[in-house]
């Protein structure tokens, strides 16, 4: 059972104020978000290992890109390899995966202003339509995927 909403601020205010007092404090969670405001150094552990161990901005700078565009293309089935293919001459498709006609991908990037108008170019090229696009920040989600090829599942 989690923390009601007031209770999780009280302790991420704790958690600060132990910090700043120079106090260390070992904070296990899965919320990476969580981790990225409240932790000095992090440690991405898989199957038991450490995998990864620095501060969370220099993990975010292991992904190489400055945002992450996540895309939804209405597709026909024969024409979802093309799309990625001249999605990867922009940017670096990180994931992708197909559901019911939608291929959702995920794109890191330099300038998420070049890699959108490109990839509505690639989908009306091969047929197909954007139909949702959300540009973010690196996040260490982002870092935790990329390391462990899998999302966060509690």
């Amino acid at each position: 059972m989690g923390l009601d909403p007031q209770a999780s601020r009280d302790l991420r205010d704790r958690v600060r104020e132990l910090r700043a007092q120079g106090r260390t404090v070992l904070l296990t969670t899965h919320y990476m978000e969580e981790a990225d405001q409240l932790c000095d150094r992090v440690a991405i552990i898989d199957h038991g290992r450490i995998v990864a161990l620095d501060t969370p901005a220099a993990l975010k700078r292991t992904i190489r890109a400055e945002e992450i565009v996540r895309l939804d293309i209405g597709v026909a089935p024969d024409s979802g390899r093309q799309v990625l293919e001249r999605l990867s001459r922009v940017g670096t498709v990180a994931r992708h995966e197909r559901t019911n006609g939608t291929l959702a991908v995920t794109v890191h990037c330099a300038s998420a202003r070049e890699l959108v108008p490109a990839a509505f170019d690639a989908a009306r090229a091969e047929g197909a339509t954007v139909q949702h696009v959300e540009v973010v920040p690196v996040t260490l989600e982002d870092v935790f995927i990329s390391l462990t090829g899998r999302q966060l599942r509690e």
